[in-house]
């Protein structure tokens, strides 16, 4: 679905037409599905406010834009595009990837759309190319923070003290303006632990049965890249009256194929009593509702191992992953799976033998300032608008009660005829 130029609640006509006393306007840049998803966790931090008109934008260089532009319609987005957002002052701007933003005309505050910097820049192949060098790393490339001898954004809002000097020794020039912001995907998984019960009886999990979570990150070195039959295969080996097996796929994979495509991918997993999260939301009730996850090197698996979940490593690509990463620390401690082997020995390995010291090592990685997000997101914010912030504080919201997509051939949500 394309978006149309013409006037709005911005730039000139921002009072052209408001019903609400509209005093700052603030552009959200989204550059793919997975952003959107972050983007959507800070969104309400200033959307309840009715100084603040919230606008995203989506850049025409995105390789998924026009999925994305499609999801930012269906919840309800007011939307400008790209060309037009690039012309207009904005009182200030939220990102959550890096790219293009040395176009936005606003002081701009970056966050990341995952756990943090870990997968290193796929190097080039080719016979005309010269020696390998250094590869920088995905989320913090110094060529995507420091523009024409400028720092393009005007805060860099990370996680983590690990983070924050990693930023600082890639690109020495954005340190000073590296704030340690929290995790607000984090801070919410952690403010839903305790609608357990109600998430699970939403995936079909019954009495007596562990849930086993299987999560695939994007690109061929990804669990569903890597292994398509692995959920099918979960789904008919595991004991049906002990297991049950939910799918959560990355939003870039439904974004590139199509839904359709994936769909009819992912319809023998169902058919063989599988069910299917759709990949916008679900997966943190998914995480909390776990028993084990079968997964990757994904932000998802390390926000699962943050919350004390077993994990059953079904890909890891070595060569793509930087060795003082988190994924690499969760690559030498938790156990891989062999995919020739049954699997049902395997996951009931991986939970008995978990290493409960694993969630506190994890936890305390992931973020500097737990649940504490949303107050330091908040306060960047409205200090980029120059605006005093509301004096009621934002709660952090638990996700809602995740609802999987329909199963084919009527299968019912536990995987028998209906």
């Amino acid at each position: 679905m394309e978006i149309n130029w013409g006037p709005g609640p911005y730039g000139v006509t921002t009072t052209l037409r408001s019903t609400y006393p509209i005093e700052r306007v603030v552009l959200f840049v989204a550059h793919h599905p997975t952003a959107v998803s972050r983007l959507l966790d800070v969104a309400p931090m200033v959307e309840e406010d009715p100084r603040v008109q919230v606008v995203f934008t989506v850049p025409d260089t995105s390789a998924v834009a026009g999925p994305t532009v499609d999801l930012l319609h269906r919840v309800g987005a007011r939307l400008v595009p790209w060309r037009q957002a690039r012309s207009q002052r904005f009182d200030a701007a939220v990102s959550a990837a890096l790219g293009g933003l040395e176009q936005v005309h606003a002081p701009v505050l970056a966050l990341a759309h995952g756990h943090g910097p870990a997968k290193m820049v796929r190097r080039a192949s080719g016979d005309q190319r010269g020696p390998d060098a250094p590869r920088e790393l995905y989320g913090a490339a110094a060529s995507a923070l420091v523009d024409a001898g400028r720092v393009i954004p005007a805060i860099v809002g990370v996680a983590h003290e690990r983070i924050r000097d990693l930023v600082a020794s890639v690109a020495p020039e954005a340190g000073p303006v590296t704030e340690i912001v929290g995790d607000p995907a984090f801070d919410r998984l952690r403010a839903s632990m305790g609608r357990r019960a109600a998430y699970r009886r939403a995936l079909g999990v019954r009495a007596g049965q562990r849930l086993v979570v299987a999560s695939s990150t994007w690109g061929p070195n990804g669990l569903l890249g890597s292994a398509p039959d692995l959920p099918r295969r979960l789904a008919a080996e595991l004991p049906r009256d002990r297991y049950r097996t939910v799918v959560v796929q990355h939003p870039a994979i439904k974004a590139w194929h199509g839904g359709r495509s994936v769909a009819a991918w992912l319809a023998p997993a169902q058919r063989a009593g599988a069910g299917v999260l759709p990949p916008e939301e679900g997966w943190r009730a998914a995480l909390v509702a776990a028993d084990v996850l079968v997964a990757d090197h994904s932000s998802v698996t390390m926000y699962g191992a943050g919350i004390g979940r077993p994990v059953l490593l079904g890909a890891y690509p070595a060569d793509e992953i930087a060795p003082d990463s988190l994924p690499a620390v969760l690559a030498a401690r938790a156990p891989h799976l062999h995919p020739d082997a049954p699997l049902a020995a395997q996951v009931a390995a991986a939970v008995a033998d978990h290493d409960g010291t694993l969630a506190d090592t994890f936890a305390a990685a992931l973020t500097s300032a737990p649940g504490d997000s949303m107050r330091l997101i908040r306060d960047a914010l409205y200090r980029l608008m120059d605006l005093a912030p509301p004096s009621a504080p934002h709660r952090v919201a638990a996700v809602p009660v995740p609802r999987l997509t329909p199963d084919p051939g009527g299968l019912g949500a536990a995987g028998v005829a209906a």
